[in-house]
C-alpha cells in the first residue's frame, strides 16, 4: 500500500508537470507578442536561449540528487522554481526580461522533474509491477497535456492571462504539500542474475537467501526464465557476493 501511494504520488506529479507546461504554452506567445513586443519569428530565440541555460543549473541538480541522496529535497526546489515562475510571469507580464527569467526557472524545475520522475517511478515501483507503473505514468502525463491545454484555453478565455498563472501557481502549491509527503525514495537500482533451471519448489528458499545478502531490498524469482530479479542498495550491496551465489547456485 505505500509503494502505491508512493506511485500515485509520482503520477500526479507527472500530470501536473505537463498539465502546467502546457497550460503556460496557451498564453505564452499572446504575452510575448502583445505585451512584451517580442516578434514573433524571434520566439525561438529566447525559448532557445532559456532552455539551454537551465540545462547548466539543473545538471547539478541532478547530480545533488542521485550522488547525494538529496533527491527528495531536490524534488521540492523543483516544484517552488515552477510556483516560482508562474508568479513571475503573473506579475512582469509587460517586462521581457521578467519573462525570460521566469522561463528559465520554469525549465531549470521542469527538466529536473521530466529527467528524474521515471527513475523514482523505476525505483517506488515493485519488481513484478514495474512495467504496469510505467505504463500508467506514460497515461498520467499524456492526459496532463491534454488536461493543461484544455483548462488553459478555458481560464485564458474566461478570466484572462492573470486567471491562467494564478490558478497555475495555486496547483503547484497543493502539489508541492503534497509531494512533501512523500516519504523519501529508496536509492535502489535493479540485477538481475541468471540462474539456469530452478525448481518451483525452491523459489521461496532461494528468495530467503538473496534477501540474507547485505544490501539487497527485494528479491523475484521467475523459474521459467531461470531468473532472479534483485532490486539492491549500491552502497552495501556487494557484487561479489552476488555472484558467488549465483554460481554456487548454479553447479
Amino acid at each position: 500500500m505505500a509503494a502505491d501511494r508512493q506511485l500515485l504520488r509520482l503520477d500526479l506529479s507527472i500530470f501536473m508537470l505537463h498539465a502546467v507546461m502546457t497550460a503556460n504554452f496557451v498564453v505564452l506567445p499572446l504575452m510575448l507578442r502583445d505585451q512584451t513586443g517580442l516578434a514573433v519569428e524571434s520566439h525561438w530565440l529566447l525559448y532557445l536561449g532559456v532552455v539551454s541555460a537551465s540545462i547548466f543549473l539543473m545538471v547539478p541538480m541532478i547530480i545533488v540528487a542521485e550522488r547525494h541522496r538529496r533527491m527528495k529535497q531536490i524534488f521540492l526546489i523543483s516544484i517552488a522554481l515552477l510556483a516560482v515562475a508562474q508568479c513571475g510571469l503573473w506579475l512582469g507580464a509587460g517586462q521581457l526580461w521578467m519573462v525570460a527569467l521566469s522561463l528559465f526557472l520554469f525549465f531549470v524545475g521542469f527538466n529536473v522533474l521530466e529527467a528524474s520522475l521515471p527513475s523514482l517511478i523505476s525505483k517506488a515501483a515493485p519488481v513484478t509491477s514495474k512495467g504496469t507503473a510505467l505504463g500508467v505514468y506514460s497515461t498520467a502525463q499524456f492526459l496532463g497535456a491534454f488536461a493543461g491545454g484544455a483548462l488553459g484555453g478555458l481560464l485564458l478565455a474566461k478570466g484572462g492571462m492573470a486567471l491562467l498563472f494564478g490558478v497555475s501557481m495555486v496547483s503547484i502549491l497543493v502539489w508541492w504539500l503534497i509531494a512533501a509527503t512523500m516519504t523519501p525514495p529508496p536509492h535502489l537500482l535493479t540485477r538481475m542474475v541468471n540462474l539456469g533451471n530452478i525448481d518451483e519448489q525452491q523459489v521461496g528458499e532461494l528468495t530467503a537467501r538473496f534477501l540474507q545478502l547485505e544490501g539487497v531490498a527485494e528479491a523475484v524469482l521467475v523459474p521459467a526464465d531461470g531468473i532472479a530479479y534483485l532490486k539492491v542498495d549500491s552502497r552495501q550491496f556487494s557484487a561479489d557476493a552476488l555472484l558467488a551465489m549465483a554460481a554456487q547456485l548454479r553447479r
